[in-house]
């Protein structure tokens, strides 16, 4: 039986402290861009806010950066269907999130050791 997490997840995809300033201590902080180059000092900043606020920051589809910077998990979306993180060493704290949008890739989640999933678009619809 899977346990039920209600908490709440922001994705960001800029720096901007503002954006995470008015965010109540439940939610947890998601960095998500695709298009630049990771700036590994801004990351850094963000998760010592984020630490200060009593939230949760997660970094996206970069498991050995997460690691490295000791952050406290990492973010798989659903077009990332790579095993390779499995053979990385992982503190008991850190956690595994991903999304999946049909049941092929939930099923790729559960292979890549995500504990939470983000549900999406499962049925087709009209």
């Amino acid at each position: 039986m899977h346990k039920i997490n209600y908490e709440k997840y922001y994705f960001i995809s800029e720096y901007d402290t503002n954006l995470i300033k008015y965010q109540s201590k439940k939610t947890n902080i998601i960095f998500r861009n695709y298009n630049n180059n990771l700036d590994i000092e801004k990351i850094k900043i963000l998760h010592d806010f984020c630490k200060k606020k009593g939230c949760h920051f997660f970094l996206s589809n970069n498991v050995k950066l997460a690691i490295k910077l000791e952050l406290d998990g990492v973010y798989l979306p659903s077009f990332n269907k790579s095993f390779s993180h499995l053979a990385y060493k992982f503190k008991k704290k850190f956690i595994i999130l991903g999304s999946a949008h049909s049941l092929k890739e939930l099923n790729i989640k559960k292979f890549q050791a995500v504990k939470f999933f983000f549900l999406s678009s499962l049925f087709k619809k009209k």
